[in-house]
């Protein structure tokens, strides 16, 4: 049993450092613009194509392979099999050249799992007291007939929520209310 343990674990990281050459590949060859030979809209609808990857999937490599070519620290490990593409995809979402060896120092003794819960609060936190210019809450509506309304809405998610949940609570009211007799 031991022995199995130990021959997954290795091929674990062979599976990651050779995740890290692909992802590599797929930066050079987006950079080269290689998928415009194809006559393809993008990198990620080329690799979906030609590498049988689903769309979302590329897409998320694709980011992360161009992502990689500023984080050196965060290469050197995934290249070495130290850092799973799980962790790496989490880290390229929080990461700056800046931030990165403090982030792989913290992110090695974590799971994949605490590692993205990591990365999501970071992202909220940041996003939070950032002092980039928000673009203007909205929320509009227009009569397009006698009876019927069109909406639309750019809200904060915590504003989104409460106005979903009342649109929802009106729907479910309106299909439960009983004909008056």
């Amino acid at each position: 049993m031991e022995r199995l343990e130990a021959r997954i674990c290795e091929l674990a990281g062979h599976l990651t450092a050779a995740t890290c050459q692909f992802l590599l590949l797929i930066a050079d060859f987006d950079a080269r613009k290689g998928w415009a030979d194809w006559e393809m809209p993008s990198c990620a609808a080329w690799l979906s194509w030609k590498c049988q990857i689903g769309s979302g999937t590329a897409r998320e490599q694709v980011r992360v392979a161009r992502a990689l070519g500023a984080l050196p620290g965060i290469t050197v490990e995934f290249a070495a099999g130290r850092l799973s593409y799980a962790k790496v995809r989490a880290l390229t979402r929080i990461a700056t050249p800046e931030t990165e060896r403090d982030l792989v120092e913290m992110a090695t003794p974590m799971t994949a799992n605490q590692l993205e819960r990591f990365a999501q609060a970071h992202r909220r936190v940041s996003a939070a007291g950032s002092d980039r210019p928000r673009p203007p809450r909205t929320l509009s509506w227009s009569r397009v007939t006698d009876t019927d309304y069109a909406f639309g809405a750019f809200l904060p998610a915590e504003r989104a929520v409460v106005v979903m949940q009342a649109l929802r609570a009106a729907r479910i009211n309106a299909e439960h209310r009983q004909p008056q007799v």
